[in-house]
């Protein structure tokens, strides 16, 4: 009986911990930018030849790549990009075509 308890609480306190984690991760953990530490003369070379959109402020440059309708990238956009336009930096947005889903255009 004792081990069946101990069973128990071990798998509580896992579905807990495994409850925060999605808690934390939906809360904005998975939508922070990513600074790119590796191949960055040439992300700069690809970013640099697409097409974006800006509205070429002398600042610091910020890039976001997404797809037109995507709901996240839209709330970002408009709850952010007023106050990094504010502190000088160039926005640039590149807008990309989903991929398809089973052969299914989502674009």
């Amino acid at each position: 009986m004792r081990q069946l308890r101990a069973g128990l609480a071990v798998i509580l306190v896992l579905l807990v911990a495994a409850g925060g984690l999605w808690v934390w991760w939906e809360m904005g953990a998975g939508a922070r930018p990513k600074i790119l530490a590796k191949n960055q003369s040439a992300i700069v070379k690809v970013l640099e030849s697409a097409g974006w959109v800006s509205p070429h402020l002398p600042g610091p440059k910020l890039y976001m790549v997404a797809w037109r309708d995507c709901p996240d990238c839209v709330a970002f956009q408009a709850r952010e990009f007023p106050k990094l336009r504010a502190a000088g930096v160039d926005t640039r947005v590149i807008a990309i075509a989903r991929p398809d889903v089973n052969g299914q255009a989502k674009s």
